[in-house]
């Protein structure tokens, strides 16, 4: 039931109390309970919902003018980044904002689409007149006791403070106190760490000493005595990179000597103050410490990137600005857009940093409505103000919904957040803490642990699970949108092998969703973390993104079934980023990618279930990194398999569905009596031509069409006639009997 109140167009501002038109009417109905029928109960009360402006721009436009209401309620739509991987002409264009009590103290809002809600946000609040409310910083999940005024106002100075400026004392002080406790009490933090390693080339700042100007320079790790330093994790700015300040041959002479400050982006200059702060001489920033023009130092550096990482005191984690050189001096909204305005220390907005008082009105303290579908119907009457103090807090939400934003979508930074064991997030509303075994954050301080949950571990789930069905989990890869919610390396001691290739491949399906501008970055970008899985794995063999000890698994990966990419004719199959990618391999492809084999059966009814059995298995390494560039690969797999030939004219539109978009395509005439098996490929093709394929049999489990039966690869035979190129996936109905009489072993080498 919502009450409404809502204008269109007035959206001046009150100069007063920094209002608009809209906010001043919002009912203090909104903030009381009711026993009434047909609402939704949440803490034992039942709580109406009020719509606010019926145009969300009225609601940015309402803000940039000043009203302070206006502002939180955009500041808790953007804690929502459910949209950030849609293109915005995708968007919808008309959209309106409502408001719901969704329990005592907790106020969501809805930014709406046709009746639908798109996005949702979080504040608390307070009512003075009842002493119902929540105090910010509390666990939304936490019970919490009826407040005083002055009992939560009281606790809020004590518990909840956000700084205004993020470069302030209090802040640095804060953090040092979370790297202390850390380091002096958490062992899943420093086991891993290699005291004999130094960075080849670290950023000297001059002095640990906090009143002595910054003077950086280049220095070599190995001729001076390294104990401490940090790392940073940032975006390079344009897809070019040009505004990322780099280190090549011809500089490299001069920057060991000294870098000039005003070369510095801005956010590069954050860094060094934020090192300065904490009492730590070194820093390692990537464009700077690996020279940029040179394919042989990048070679080296990428290979130890990985123990940069796993052994730097604390990672700082630039997750405002792609752009790192802009300058800070935005106006608000520069500052909760995507893009962001440059460097560490945004300045907050005050309206969403400090509580916002408003005063409320109750429309229907001397109506009460007779009928049962009125919205006063069983209100309680005893004791209701006229009016009332309602204070509003911004509500940052999980501590996962702070940390998304342009970071989480760059594919380098997926193995940096994960390796590295401390870690600084600065963003846009307040400073976060993340270890391997705490977080915490400006406006709940205190190192909390995580759960089984957050950890990833075998007991706990994430959101982003690998053992959840595949039919479950691809929903979930559909939301994430590539950012895995909690780090997935932080507690593997103990670890049965399974449960760490679980986490691997929900890895891999996350980073396949990020973006890397050179896309021959693919293996590289993420060579750090195999190798510290591969520690985990007992030192399996690593072929181009795949475990030798769980292949058919680690082949058994189909992109994104509803986002599809079509190739027109002439050109399918389409050309590989890569060349050097084996095709069976999931970087061959540039897209996200989900994996489907880990619900493979060992059996069929009674029949035992044959996985394909591995020849042989090759790939040619391309650096000195062994989890690195390839430059080739084959497998060879023997295996139950049909053999064909198809073209467009096979086409079945049948089988496409709405969350099942690849066109599918069945086996040919010759076959006396076809089985029920569909083919559909990794890039649809506009006009499929006539080639030779073969469908080899993986496994007896889900497909990607969400069918259970025989799932397995469609090769395309290779114009030599001897090698096969993956170009797809089959699946088959379990029960065709059909399926099994045609199907015979047939050996294959895949390149």
């Amino acid at each position: 039931m919502f009450l409404s109140h809502s204008s269109t167009h007035r959206i001046a501002v009150q100069a007063s109390n920094m209002l608009c038109a809209v906010c001043e009417t919002i009912p203090l109905d909104l903030f009381l309970p009711t026993t009434g029928c047909g609402h939704t109960y949440h803490d034992g009360y039942a709580w109406l919902g009020s719509m606010h402006h019926s145009r969300q721009r009225d609601v940015q436009q309402s803000g940039a003018n000043g009203c302070v209401m206006c502002r939180m309620l955009l500041a808790a739509l953007d804690t929502d980044r459910s949209m950030d991987g849609i293109p915005p002409e995708a968007r919808p264009q008309e959209t309106s904002v409502s408001l719901r009590c969704v329990g005592e103290g907790k106020l969501r809002v809805f930014e709406h689409s046709e009746g639908y809600p798109i996005r949702t946000g979080n504040l608390y609040w307070f009512n003075e007149g009842t002493n119902l409310g929540r105090r910010p910083g509390e666990s939304a999940h936490d019970p919490h006791p009826l407040l005083q005024a002055s009992e939560l106002i009281t606790r809020h100075n004590q518990d909840y403070s956000v700084a205004k400026n993020p470069s302030s004392l209090p802040v640095f002080l804060l953090a040092e106190s979370w790297i202390e406790g850390c380091r002096n009490e958490h062992v899943a933090c420093t086991q891993r760490r290699d005291d004999s390693f130094a960075p080849t080339r670290l950023i000297d700042i001059g002095s640990a000493t906090k009143d002595v100007s910054i003077t950086p320079r280049l220095i070599l790790g190995s001729i001076c005595e390294v104990d401490e330093y940090l790392a940073l994790s940032h975006c390079w700015g344009t897809a070019s990179g040009e505004q990322v300040p780099k280190t090549t041959n011809e500089n490299l002479a001069e920057r060991m000597v000294g870098i000039r400050w005003d070369e510095l982006s801005k956010t590069f200059q954050d860094s060094l103050v934020i090192a300065r702060c904490l009492g730590l001489r070194y820093i390692w920033i990537d464009s700077l410490c690996i020279i940029q023009d040179s394919d042989e130092d990048f070679e080296i550096e990428c290979a130890r990137m990985g123990q940069v990482y796993l052994n730097a005191v604390c990672t700082i984690a630039v997750r405002l600005a792609p752009n790192s050189s802009m300058d800070d001096a935005q106006h608000w909204q520069a500052s909760s857009s995507s893009a962001g305005s440059g460097g560490c220390f945004i300045p907050r907005d005050e309206a969403v940093v400090d509580p916002f008082v408003a005063l409320c009105l109750n429309e229907y303290r001397d109506t009460r409505g007779p009928s049962l579908m009125s919205p006063e119907f069983g209100r309680r009457h005893a004791n209701e103000p006229a009016r009332s103090n309602v204070h509003i807090y911004q509500n940052y939400g999980p501590f996962i919904d702070c940390i998304k934003g342009p970071l989480s979508s760059r594919g380098w930074t997926l193995q940096e957040r994960e390796l590295s064991p401390r870690i600084l997030h600065y963003t846009k509303d307040q400073v976060l803490w993340e270890c391997r075994e705490c977080t915490a954050s400006e406006a709940s301080p205190k190192l909390e642990p995580k759960s089984p949950k957050q950890l990833g571990g075998e007991s706990g789930t994430h959101s982003f699970d690998s053992s959840l069905p595949a039919s479950e989990r691809l929903v979930i890869v559909k939301q994430t949108a590539g950012i895995l919610s909690w780090r997935l390396l932080d507690q593997t001691s103990g670890e049965r092998v399974e449960a760490v290739m679980r986490k691997w491949y929900a890895l891999v399906e996350g980073y396949s969703r990020r973006q890397l501008t050179v896309k021959r970055d693919k293996l590289p970008a993420i060579s750090g973390m195999a190798a510290e899985v591969a520690r985990m794995n007992g030192r399996a063999p690593y072929a181009a993104g795949l475990w030798t000890n769980d292949m058919v698994r680690g082949l058994s990966w189909f992109p994104d079934p509803v986002l599809r990419r079509v190739a027109k004719r002439g050109e399918w199959p389409p050309h590989q980023p890569d060349d050097g990618i084996p095709s069976w391999s999931w970087a061959a492809f540039d897209g996200s990618i989900t994996y489907y084999g880990e619900d493979f059966q060992a059996y069929h009814g009674r029949r035992a279930v044959r996985p394909p059995q591995q020849l042989h298995l090759e790939t040619t390494p391309a650096s000195r990194d062994p989890f690195g560039r390839v430059s080739g690969g084959v497998i060879g797999l023997s295996g139950w398999a049909v053999e064909a030939s198809v073209s467009e004219t096979l086409y079945d539109p049948d089988f496409r569905g709405v969350t099942f978009r690849a066109k599918c395509y069945r086996l040919p005439a010759s076959f006396r009596y076809p089985p029920t098996l569909r083919m559909y490929f990794d890039a649809d093709a506009e006009d499929l031509p006539q080639i030779s394929i073969v469908c080899l049999r993986l496994g007896n489990g889900l497909s990607p069409r969400q069918t259970y039966g025989d799932v397995g690869l469609v090769l395309m035979r290779m114009s030599d006639g001897n090698k096969f190129r993956r170009v797809g996936m089959f699946d088959v109905e379990a029960v065709d009997q059909i399926w099994v009489s045609v199907r015979v072993e047939t050996t294959v080498d895949i390149v």
